[in-house]
């Protein structure tokens, strides 16, 4: 698997030979398609002059997360203006630190919906917040996770 990672870049198409699909499962998916792909590990992968601009995001209504009606199993892609950006904390989870940033994503229609960063996510974020206090800073959230907390649905990643 590790060449198929190393072989497959961003921003550039490949024709994969010799691959798996299986039903999809699990707590959470990337897409609501019925089937996932699995490479396998003889896979040969080739260039391809194959070449298409179209963007692959496919962003939640936050009126639908905010309601309920988008299934929480399936990970969303949403953006909007950060509002009302926390201070980051660490928090003990299962007996680790682990660090935290919370704040809410607003929509051009003036919705919005919680937040809460962990991990990774918090330190690339930091930068960031230290740097523009005082500007707007739009946030782009791929494969977030739709949960209940509190009494609201938020977005957690």
């Amino acid at each position: 698997m590790y060449r198929a990672q190393r072989d497959l870049l961003k921003e550039e198409w490949r024709v994969i030979e010799k691959c798996h699909q299986n039903p999809a499962g699990g707590k959470y998916r990337a897409t609501n398609h019925p089937y996932k792909m699995t490479i396998a590990e003889d896979a040969f992968l080739s260039g391809s002059n194959f070449s298409d601009d179209r963007m692959f995001l496919n962003l939640a209504s936050y009126e639908e997360i905010g309601n309920g009606t988008l299934k929480a199993p399936f990970l969303i892609d949403v953006i909007g203006r950060v509002h009302e950006l926390g201070d980051v904390q660490t928090v003990q989870v299962s007996g680790e630190d682990r660090k935290r940033v919370q704040f809410f994503l607003v929509d051009t229609e003036g919705h919005n919906i919680a937040c809460c960063l962990w991990g990774t996510y918090v330190e690339q974020l930091e930068p960031f917040t230290e740097n523009t206090k005082d500007q707007t800073i739009v946030c782009l959230i791929r494969f977030a996770k739709i949960s209940f907390f509190r009494g609201m649905n938020l977005i957690t990643i």
